[in-house]
């Protein structure tokens, strides 16, 4: 199977460590106006935006003419096309997504990624986020189980990780792999930041 690695990413902090030249860039919402990306998926429904970001979004969204995967197709957007959701779900068997970062998972799943790296995607705690953390695990763990693999960068995120770093029943530290990335820390260096 030819390798194909998609780098998954959110607005939040870390984006920025994601490399050019390993794989496509696969953004989520309007992360485009923060950071180049070769797809979008932003399940939203902008067809008639209210607010002034999503109606900048929506025209960014234009002059770029990224590919885009909504909800609908878009009148006057032509790189606007529809998420494949019922094929996804027939796929998979499931329709659990909380989160627009599920739908870009499963996507990547989908469309055979081999290799899944993602970035800007913290899902810290007292955030709007911390409820769609399941999800988002739980499709990590789809990918994972057909052996793709998967990496999640950044410090501050807290997406496979316990809420206190430990092995449930142990009093050990939950270890994770590094790579080379200068944002990659254990969680024993996180816990040490908030003790």
């Amino acid at each position: 199977m030819k390798e194909k690695r998609i780098n998954i990413l959110g607005s939040g902090p870390g984006r920025l460590e994601v490399p050019s030249g390993k794989g496509e860039i696969w953004g989520v919402n309007n992360v485009h106006l923060l950071q180049d990306v070769d797809l979008i998926v932003d399940i939203h429904n902008r067809v008639n935006p209210k607010e002034e970001k999503d109606r900048v979004h929506m025209k960014e969204l234009g002059k770029k003419g990224i590919p885009t995967y909504s909800q609908d197709k878009i009148e006057g957007f032509d790189n606007v096309k529809k998420y494949p959701v019922d094929e996804i779900i027939k796929e998979f068997g499931v329709d659990y997504f909380g989160s627009g970062i599920d739908y870009i998972i499963a996507l990547a799943i989908y469309e055979g990624a081999t290799d899944i790296h993602m970035y800007g995607v913290c899902m810290m705690d007292k955030s709007e986020y911390t409820h769609q953390k399941a999800s988002v695990e739980f499709w990590i763990g789809v990918a994972m189980g057909r052996g793709i693999n998967f990496t999640v960068h950044g410090e501050y995120s807290v997406i496979l990780k316990t809420k206190d770093g430990l092995l449930y029943g142990y009093k050990t530290f939950q270890q994770y792999v590094k790579d080379e990335s200068p944002d990659e820390v254990s969680m024993m260096d996180l816990v040490r930041k908030y003790e």
